[in-house]
């Protein structure tokens, strides 16, 4: 046994929203130094945070890290315990250990209810409305939760098509419900009943959801229709025995005389002894009223002076009354800053915790990190996120003002998948040879289940991966080892073995006549003739 685990607690307790250290003590009992991995599995991954995935441990000591577990409040965090596996390997051995974990995520409560639409109405033909009571369950765990409907008056009566309902995390239902007035009025006024729809859990007492809407109660006369027929034939008789009046408008009213581009602008009028009247803006038709008094809004689209005009007409005779509004541009908006984004380390190993360092500058009220769609936290400057993507990863930070402007920038790092194969050793057993000699190259891997030499032109499958090869090369070359783990991962290392050049041979005089050397040896040629001497 070259090491053992010790849990500070083997039972975490996590309430949704919050977060959970868990301490993990590794004592190393060899006489070398080890390097060791922590991962925990059986549970989704963004739940726990790893700060360092891989340690070194000096021979003989001891080792504490820690682990971070972290539920988001979200009804996909559903309450309940989860068995989870702690494993602590060696990357130089290979052995592991193994410790259970119970994660228990404890449970939070939250529902709401809605009612569409929010206002009904009944007559003496249609005594009931029908009305849509809406309930979402937000929180982690199951509800049952009891429907109830009251008015204030007590005048209604309330009837749903399911008064106990059954809610799973992040389930929405829908319960139809009518309501009616429990008396009939075929002459009477109008009334207005205001009711109350609530929710309570059957299981929490405390724990309820309302919503409120109106009722409206019609007869088949009103007295106001009665008083009101009455009121017009008094008003025919009398304009008969009147004599018509020129309109007027009384009134004209701008609630802003300047204003900014994009503002909503207030037109309110007043006008008597006219059947209609028309505004309008920069000789547009805007609106057209029967009203004696109402009012308008709009929004202008540009920069300028803009005339606002009123006609009121009856019959052929018109009233006009004109008001100037000044529209400036609307300044632009300061840009919100990033001072400061990073991801270390560029390049990671599949499944390692990457940090993300980050400064907001100036303008900046929102700030989002892509692709997880995380709102960062101005009071912080970093986060950890796990390596999840093999290949070139790509990280955006967007910022955001309060006008809407926004800010981005980009990091993208690369992620490897690292290969459980080690090599151990890889040497030759003389480096520096002359020509025609030979060495032996020996090698030492693990975990690993084929490998291949290479002497840069060809390649040879290596059987045995703790033994060796005797190689005689011509030249200089370099040997490069590859080894396979069983995903196919591939690690490789080197050795050079170079090849002295033959020494310098020394070509022999032409001319022993002035050495006093041996004379030349014939090379095989046709011989020259003798030479004579001339008389």
């Amino acid at each position: 046994m070259s090491f053992t685990v010790r849990l500070s607690t083997d039972h975490i307790a996590v309430e949704p929203g919050s977060a959970h250290a868990l301490s993990v003590e590794v004592s190393h009992m060899g006489d070398a130094a080890e390097t060791y991995e922590i991962a925990v599995e059986g549970i989704d991954q963004g739940w726990v945070a790893i700060p360092m995935p891989s340690f070194e441990i000096a021979p003989h000591s001891v080792r504490a890290e820690k682990l971070l577990f972290r539920m988001p409040r979200e009804t996909d965090s559903r309450a309940g315990t989860y068995p989870a596996l702690l494993k602590v390997r060696s990357l130089v051995s290979g052995e592991a250990k193994s410790e259970q974990i119970l994660l228990e995520i404890k449970p939070y409560h939250n529902i709401n209810v809605d009612l569409h639409p929010k206002k009904g109405m009944v007559t003496p033909f249609a005594p009931t409305a029908r009305f849509e009571v809406v309930l979402m369950n937000l929180g982690n765990q199951d509800e049952t939760v009891q429907l109830y409907a009251t008015d204030v008056d007590d005048l209604c009566v309330f009837e749903f098509e399911q008064d106990r309902i059954l809610l799973s995390p992040g389930q929405q239902k829908n319960v139809a419900m009518t309501a009616g007035s429990g008396k009939k009025s075929w002459i009477t006024s109008t009334r207005l009943h205001g009711f109350s729809v609530s929710a309570r859990s059957t299981d929490q007492p405390g724990l309820m959801a309302a919503s409120q809407a109106q009722l409206e109660q019609r007869p088949m006369i009103s007295m106001t229709a009665v008083f009101g027929v009455v009121a017009l034939g008094a008003l025919a008789s009398a304009w008969i025995y009147a004599y018509p009046k020129p309109p007027v408008i009384t009134d004209l009213l701008l609630d802003k005389k300047v204003a900014m581009v994009g503002e909503s602008i207030r037109v309110d009028w007043r006008m008597s002894h006219a059947d209609s009247i028309e505004i309008f803006v920069n000789d547009e038709l805007t609106k057209k009223s029967f009203d004696e008094k109402g009012f308008l809004t709009f929004v202008p689209s540009g920069p300028g002076v803009y005339r606002i005009v009123a006609k009121a007409r009856e019959g052929k005779q018109i009233a006009e009354v004109s008001k100037n509004l000044t529209i400036n541009s609307k300044p632009d908006a300061p840009l919100p800053e990033i001072d400061e984004f990073s991801v270390t380390p560029t390049k990671a190993i599949f499944g390692q915790s990457l940090t993300i360092r980050y400064r907001l500058g100036a303008n900046v009220t929102r700030a989002t990190l892509a692709p997880m769609g995380q709102l960062l936290d101005p009071k912080l400057d970093s986060l950890q996120v796990l390596a999840n993507q093999v290949g070139d990863m790509e990280f955006t930070l967007v910022a955001e003002s309060e006008s809407g402007e926004t800010t981005s920038r980009k990091v993208t790092i690369q992620v490897v998948k690292e290969s459980k194969a080690k090599i151990l050793a890889l040497r030759a057993e003389q480096q520096t040879i002359a020509p025609g000699e030979s060495t032996r190259l020996d090698w030492q891997a693990t975990n690993a289940v084929r490998g291949e030499l290479s002497d840069g032109i060809t390649v040879t499958a290596v059987s045995n991966l703790t033994d060796g090869i005797l190689v005689s090369p011509s030249k200089t070359t370099t040997y490069t080892l590859t080894v396979f783990d069983s995903d196919g991962e591939k690690i490789t290392r080197s050795v050079k073995v170079t090849v002295k050049a033959p020494p310098l041979v020394k070509p022999p005089d032409e001319n022993p006549a002035t050495t006093g050397t041996e004379p030349p040896v014939s090379t095989g040629g046709e011989p020259e003739p003798a030479k004579k001497d001339k008389p």
